[in-house]
């Protein structure tokens, strides 16, 4: 007579019934990788009076495991992140147990091993699921949307009026960027803060159109939306090319950008180190240049010699 094979430890088991210690051994669990999304992450801030810029980048993974039941999200860190491909299934050993109770996660580190194993069958809404885990939907916001009443994410498109320099937040080893900034949609205006990547974003400026994706209301009663890891932020002018010699600049405006003049009448807004190269040229004659702009935010000059 042989022994009966003990039942097989579920993703449930694991995160939610199991007492699991820091130092618990824990059985092997077999899983599919439904999603993993290749993510950027900047651990790392250079600020100087030029402004701030990524110093440190990590280049990690994101995944959503499933058992066949349930699904959960998995962050592999950058030396980690070659282990498993989307869509493979494994047998998983040697991973750790961490967060509280309601809110545990799967640690993948040094002494974690992912074994190529059979083909592990997945129903589609778990597939959809994982899918939406990880990239979320995100309410657009009218002018007559209650912000405090929307649960989830929420995107707001707009004309931006009012902006902060990028201010240092946090002190010690890790401070992290943050803007303020107002956005107007018809004729309602509403205070965003954007943190970390976001508060970097070339698409922000006086004037510029632009759509904040997953956004959440600040805490605390507040109708003031902030950034989260999953805000994209696109814009939503027109590109323009343009030759032409500038004529004149204004430091007036924003104090991290400048407003420049052209030959033909026309003005674009340019980030004061990208102006730097071309402020003594200006001193002695009209400089011809090349410019590619997003709405009135000059993102690339090129100088054309005579």
């Amino acid at each position: 007579m042989t022994d009966k094979a003990p039942d097989r430890v579920t993703l449930r088991d694991v995160l939610h019934t199991r007492d699991n210690g820091p130092y618990a051994k824990l059985p092997p669990l077999h899983i599919k990788v439904l999603v993993k999304n290749e993510q950027s992450r900047v651990i790392g801030w250079a600020f100087n009076h030029d402004g701030v810029k990524a110093e440190t980048i990590k280049q990690n993974s994101v995944i959503v495991i499933t058992d066949g039941q349930t699904i959960s999200k998995v962050t592999l860190y950058e030396e980690f992140a070659g282990r498993v491909s989307e869509g493979g299934s494994y047998m998983m050993r040697g991973y750790t147990v961490q967060g509280n109770t309601g809110s545990k996660f799967i640690n993948v580190a040094k002494g974690t091993a992912f074994f190529a194993s059979y083909r592990l069958e997945v129903p589609p809404h778990l597939q959809q699921a994982a899918e939406a885990l990880l990239n979320p939907p995100s309410t657009e916001v009218s002018t007559e949307t209650n912000l405090g009443s929307v649960p989830g994410f929420l995107t707001l498109s707009g004309k931006v009026v009012e902006l902060t320099s990028v201010k240092k937040v946090g002190a010690g080893r890790f401070p992290i960027p943050m803007m303020s900034l107002t956005i107007e949609k018809d004729g309602r205006h509403f205070p965003v803060t954007l943190w970390r990547e976001a508060a970097t974003s070339d698409l922000v400026g006086i004037g510029s159109s632009v759509q904040v994706t997953h956004l959440k209301v600040k805490q605390g009663g507040t109708e003031t939306l902030q950034s989260t890891n999953y805000t994209e932020i696109k814009t939503l002018d027109d590109i323009t090319e343009l030759e032409d010699h500038i004529i004149g600049c204004s430091d007036q405006q924003h104090e991290e950008e400048l407003l420049i003049l052209f030959e033909n009448g026309k003005e674009f807004l340019i980030g004061k180190e990208k102006w730097e190269p071309y402020q003594e040229k200006l001193l002695e004659r009209a400089v011809h240049v090349k410019i590619t702009a997003r709405g009135r935010k000059i993102m690339e000059i090129h100088s054309i010699e005579e």
